[in-house]
């Protein structure tokens, strides 16, 4: 079963992101994230979500677990992509075997079937984790070290 959510980037008032699929709560999602931040973007925050947010119109299906060295894309299991390639390659639903139409998701949007939204602050280097329904957390990303397992 999946977990829902979205990763986006404060604008104004409110935020826009894209979609992601799988184990989008803080242990999966979250830690991903800040991993991501951390290692393979080294502290920019702004190539980063160009990456995670614009790159990708068509959002992701997954990128927790997975390796940013590796092109982004999606593989179908009947792919010539050899298994190990496809297990750490991150999955977005605009490239490689699929070619999904995008969607930028908003405050104003319906939201029913999401249950965390990750929203970035690029001036403040801050992450807002919403578990939708029940309350946020707000982490710096340059001073916190948030332990994500206990993150709801």
């Amino acid at each position: 079963m999946s977990t829902r959510g979205i990763i986006a980037r404060k604008v104004g008032d409110g935020w826009e992101g894209r979609y992601h699929h799988w184990d989008s709560y803080p242990a999966g999602l979250g830690k991903a994230l800040f991993s991501l931040y951390h290692g393979y973007f080294q502290g920019d925050l702004q190539k980063m979500l160009k990456v995670l947010i614009d790159d990708h119109p068509a959002g992701w299906s997954t990128i927790c677990e997975k390796d940013f060295h590796i092109e982004p894309g999606f593989n179908n299991l009947s792919s010539a992509v050899n298994k190990e390639h496809r297990e750490k390659r991150p999955e977005c639903y605009c490239h490689g075997d699929r070619h999904e139409k995008g969607m930028l998701l908003s405050p104003q949007d319906d939201l029913s079937d999401i249950e965390f939204v990750y929203i970035f602050d690029e001036l403040d280097k801050t992450l807002v984790i919403v578990s939708v329904g029940k309350g946020s957390t707000s982490i710096n990303l340059d001073v916190d070290k948030p332990d994500f397992d206990v993150i709801e």
